[in-house]
């Protein structure tokens, strides 16, 4: 059977773009690509350091095999649950003089679990691309300029296909950029926090790490010209 080397004359002779395929490394797509992967890769970094706690909690004498359990867990969620179980039993032996350990790492716990949704958008929400400006065909055949006229493309989710997660995404006030960078500081906290504790656990001399401040979500900007507009009256 003869195999093509592309399919882009089969496209170009068939469907005469009406098919269109990004290739998701357009110039429209850079801010959106790179706000999803540094989320995922601090989504990523956060439970490599709760690794270590598992293996703190579960005692440095066995950690190559603290470690092969933690790996063994395929799915994160239950990877924190592990951890939850494993500081939920720590002796005092364990905990010496850090008497606020256990109550500090289920705080990572929970604010880790309230963001895997933002982390589960980021990874599973189908994307694309349209153009912000409304024009006929007319108007697009004969113009010269055409990105003047249709404006600078603006990527949004997929709701083609009736992708649930992106019809619940695809609301006027969404800001996925902003999503993403709120998830992405409030994980890398998270993870620092973790890497903290660690430390701390780990030498005794160190001193005990405050609980850091998360910030908010950032409200879309008609969100804040309301508030502006309410503020003046």
């Amino acid at each position: 059977m003869k195999k093509a080397k592309s399919l882009s004359t089969w496209f170009r002779q068939n469907s005469g773009g009406a098919l269109p395929r990004p290739r998701f490394t357009e110039a429209h797509f850079d801010a959106y690509t790179k706000s999803v992967g540094s989320l995922l890769l601090a989504w990523n970094d956060l439970h490599e350091r709760l690794a270590t706690l598992f293996v703190m909690a579960m005692g440095l004498r066995q950690f190559a095999q603290s470690f092969a359990v933690w790996h063994s867990i395929r799915n994160d969620g239950g990877k924190r649950q592990a951890l939850r179980v494993a500081v939920e039993n720590l002796g005092a032996a364990a905990i010496g003089e850090r008497t606020k350990l256990a109550k500090e790492i289920e705080w990572i716990l929970d604010n880790a679990q309230k963001l895997e949704t933002d982390r589960d958008n980021s990874a599973h929400t189908p994307v694309h691309f349209n153009f912000p400006n409304e024009v006929t065909l007319a108007e697009l055949i004969t113009a010269r300029g055409r990105t003047e006229l249709l404006g600078t493309p603006v990527v949004t989710p997929q709701t083609l296909f009736g992708n649930t997660r992106a019809q619940r995404l695809k609301t006027p006030d969404r800001n996925l950029l902003a999503d993403h960078r709120y998830a992405r500081n409030r994980i890398l906290i998270l993870r620092d926090y973790a890497m903290a504790l660690d430390h701390a656990w780990a030498n005794k001399h160190a001193a005990w790490p405050d609980r850091p401040a998360l910030p908010n979500r950032t409200p879309s900007r008609k969100l804040k010209s309301k508030a502006g507009q309410k503020t003046h009256k």
